[in-house]
């Protein structure tokens, strides 16, 4: 090709045919020109694609951190209601001598936590790559935000509700005599968690701390977690029917919330469950709706907007199970439903 191009250059030269030179020449080094934005579009092409691959095996890493996620948050909140059940023993006089001797969970309500760090590392990855994110995960990007803010803020109450704790382990080593290792309970300790005041409220305050605020942060960051890997599963295999939903959060342990059509008494409404906790909320049908809060003779606590596809997680509420919500179309249209346990309320 090179020594074709050379002799017609040295045939228009011998010619002395100046104007078919110069237009040779410019064809010429148009069809260099164009060789060069080909292979540079290749180039491009090529770094992409490389580029996507690395973001799909990004994602697809932050997937598995988001199910090892939920799997040792739904531990933990199984956890909580186990103290919550003893700490409601406690603070309502119910706990026996004999229950304080063979429990030893009943004798370290307040003096035991458990540290299961959340798996961070490729979220962190991917909010550095923000500018990187091709427009197929971009959309995902102000829920990660949102996760990412979720995590650090529980983090920093685990930190409180652990300081806590070593806070009264230091208590108990330092000011009561009876406090040894592997030492069968004395009369003293019996008496200190039966009669003593002071106990009492080192007991309220922790529940407090562990129960109503990080344990209920652990609950609203689950939710977060679901949401973000129902989305992950929608941009790899396609928008995720109401069947599949369902399915997941079946694999996840959580239930749906039940349909209501009849009051309820205050009676009925109470459960075994004494700290505050929220709800998931999904819309997955076409339309906006509003979903409402109503106390026990129907009024309207409170309301939140859901647009399609969006996720809520609310509802700091004192009875988990028995808690009525409404939702509302476009149309005027209402339907009530109970919360259960583990619930969610998935908008068709």
């Amino acid at each position: 090709m090179i020594h074709f191009a050379r002799l017609i250059r040295k045939r228009l030269l011998k010619e002395k045919n100046f104007k078919r030179y110069l237009f040779y020449a410019i064809g010429e080094m148009l069809i260099v020109l164009v060789g060069i934005l080909l292979a540079l579009q290749l180039n491009n092409w090529n770094e992409k694609r490389k580029s996507d691959i690395i973001l799909d095996n990004l994602f697809s890493a932050f997937e598995e951190d988001l199910e090892q996620n939920i799997e040792v948050a739904t531990k933990k909140i199984k956890w909580s209601y186990l103290k919550d059940s003893l700490y409601h023993l406690v603070l309502t006089d119910q706990v026996t001598k004999g229950m304080y001797l063979k429990n030893r969970s009943l004798r370290e309500l307040i003096l035991w936590y458990n540290d299961n760090p959340i798996i961070t590392h490729n979220l962190n990855i991917i909010l550095k790559k923000e500018e990187q994110l091709n427009q197929k995960y971009l959309n995902i990007l102000p829920s990660l935000k949102t996760y990412h803010e979720a995590v650090e803020f529980e983090k920093h109450l685990y930190e409180d509700f652990k300081e806590n704790v070593i806070a009264e382990n230091r208590y108990i080593i330092e000011n009561k005599n009876w406090y040894i290792s592997n030492k069968l309970i004395t009369e003293d300790e019996l008496d200190y968690y039966l009669n003593d005041p002071n106990y009492i409220n080192r007991v309220l305050f922790s529940r407090n701390l562990s129960l109503n605020s990080y344990f209920a942060k652990v609950i609203t960051r689950r939710h977060l977690e679901i949401y973000l890997l129902s989305l992950i599963k929608e941009i790899k295999k396609g928008k995720q029917s109401v069947i599949e939903t369902k399915l997941l959060f079946e694999k996840l342990e959580l239930n749906p919330f039940k349909s209501y059509e009849c009051n309820l008494t205050i009676t009925e409404t109470s459960s075994e469950i004494h700290f505050n906790t929220p709800f998931l909320f999904i819309n997955k049908s076409k339309d906006s709706v509003v979903i409402s809060h109503l106390s026990n003779d129907e009024r309207i606590l409170n309301s939140h907007f859901l647009a399609p596809e969006e996720f809520l997680s609310f509802g700091m509420f004192k009875y988990l199970d028995g808690q009525i919500f409404e939702v509302t179309d476009k149309y005027k249209n209402n339907q009530k439903y109970k919360a259960v346990k583990d619930g969610y309320l998935l908008v068709e």
